[in-house]
């Protein structure tokens, strides 16, 4: 949310713009962690393209400037992604998200079924396993 233009700008044009990557890559890593901490499906999706962006910071295909550039675009749709579940009616909740998430990750699940049909399945799922739960002691 502090990610603007001016600050980008500094932190591309400082002395050491290898340790502001570096930091800007542990604040998206944990950003990344709190808002994907339910969903397995989408934490893999953002921790594979955060490491294929430091690997190709690590192999010198891009420039500091260009790895913050990539890391703030990582950092803008982790916000984003927070946000997905909003857009179906009714706005599906955390838990909902990734049982969509995990069913629409099978294939062509999502293309078969369409995203009314999933998130339906979602909230069916997130109900049955909420009533069937009970206290492993």
């Amino acid at each position: 949310t502090h990610l603007n233009d001016a600050l980008v700008g500094r932190l591309q044009n400082s002395e050491t713009p290898h340790l502001a990557a570096e930091a800007l890559r542990r604040l998206v890593e944990q950003k990344m962690r709190e808002q994907t901490r339910h969903n397995i499906v989408r934490q893999t999706a953002f921790s594979e393209r955060l490491q294929d962006l430091m690997t190709r910071y690590m192999r010198q295909q891009l420039t500091s400037a260009e790895i913050i550039a990539q890391l703030v675009e990582l950092a803008k749709t982790v916000a984003e992604d927070a946000r997905r579940g909003e857009k179906f009616t009714p706005p599906l909740g955390d838990d909902e998200l990734a049982f969509y998430d995990a069913v629409a990750d099978l294939g062509s699940a999502r293309d078969l079924m369409g995203d009314e049909i999933l998130s339906g399945i979602a909230r069916d799922l997130v109900v049955q396993v909420r009533k069937n739960l009970k206290k492993d002691w």
